[in-house]
């Protein structure tokens, strides 16, 4: 009489490893993860991202200024009492906490994400936790720091004159319409 074998239990993969396999077998990642700390992805992202905002700064200011002036001629005609003077104070104390405003959206844009993801997953019976949704999201958060690492390239070869939306330092449809 044969005796069924437990099933292998999963190999011990390293945060680094986890990073390479979300590009080529996610559900293996997301399986390997569940149940386990989030923070950990979030605060590599964090980090990710505070790294690359601060070193392609400069290759992105002209998209930065582009973005901000289009912005700024909205809110004027939005409301003509907003002054020249008061945006240009905006503009200074964006160029200050920027940094600090791009690396708190990682976790709040992971904690909105993981609850959609959870809410839609309860929609059609999904039985993971709260806990679970978040790491998922946090993972397939990863492939935009290679986005962001794409964007700073198109950047750096292209005609600063021409970086005149964060669409010109992408690969999607809108940088060719």
């Amino acid at each position: 009489m044969a005796t069924a074998q437990p099933p292998a239990a999963p190999a011990s993969v390293s945060i680094w490893e986890d990073l390479i396999d979300i590009f080529t077998s996610p559900a293996e990642v997301f399986a390997r993860r569940a149940g386990g700390n989030v923070w950990l992805p979030i605060f590599v992202l964090m980090a990710g991202c505070a790294i690359l905002y601060f070193a392609t700064k400069g290759l992105m200011q002209p998209i930065f200024d582009a973005e901000f002036t289009r912005g700024a001629a909205r809110a004027m005609a939005k409301d003509p009492s907003v002054t020249a003077e008061q945006m240009e104070t905006g503009r200074a104390m964006m160029q200050k906490l920027g940094g600090v405003f791009i690396i708190a959206s990682v976790p709040i844009s992971i904690g909105f994400i993981g609850l959609l993801v959870w809410l839609t997953g309860k929609i059609f019976g999904a039985t993971e936790s709260v806990n679970d949704a978040m790491i998922i999201a946090a993972y397939a958060w990863f492939p935009r720091l290679v986005s962001f690492v794409v964007g700073a390239v198109l950047a750096l070869v292209s005609d600063p004159s021409k970086l005149n939306s964060m669409f010109s330092v992408t690969l999607s449809a809108g940088r060719f319409l």
